[in-house]
């Protein structure tokens, strides 16, 4: 038997115990009719807990949506990504922000692909990088904390 079984067959029982006790208070002395009401109340409030709770499981057997997923094959081994990452990551935390200026000799387009390859293996971000003047290149992405994989 499941969890959400069980408390469904527990939440219906509790709702019958809650009616029984209800219909023996007047058979009760006033002391015990008293005792009788608060032991009701506290059976109705546990029955509404129950239900509740069966509800935010039900809720949670739904299928949720999909995280939308990207598939990004690597051109480089992890040794170049490290080197091409540190060179661009923020110095003083590599999960925050990236916002940083390169220098690239001959617009190198192979660099270009490795830092952009480098950030999203790091970050799960895409880069951009955009032509600042001669061989000066401005890299910027949101970083790890700020992307999907971060906190």
């Amino acid at each position: 038997m499941t969890i959400l079984e069980r408390i469904t067959k527990a939440t219906h029982s509790l709702g019958f115990a809650c009616d029984d006790i209800q219909s023996a208070c007047p058979l009760a002395s006033p002391l015990e009719c008293i005792v009788v009401a608060d032991l009701h109340e506290r059976a109705v409030a546990l029955h509404d807990d129950l239900i509740q709770l069966h509800n935010a499981m039900e809720e949670m057997d739904k299928p949720t949506k999909a995280m939308k997923t990207e598939t990004v094959t690597m051109e480089h081994a992890e040794p170049e990504l490290d080197a091409a990452f540190k060179r661009v990551q923020n110095q003083d935390d590599w999960r925050a922000p990236i916002d940083t200026t390169i220098q690239v000799k001959d617009a190198n387009k192979a660099y270009q692909e490795l830092v952009i390859e480098a950030i999203m293996f790091y970050t799960a971000t895409k880069a951009t990088i955009t032509h600042v003047q001669g061989d000066l290149y401005q890299v910027t992405a949101v970083g790890y904390r700020n992307g999907p994989a971060g906190p």
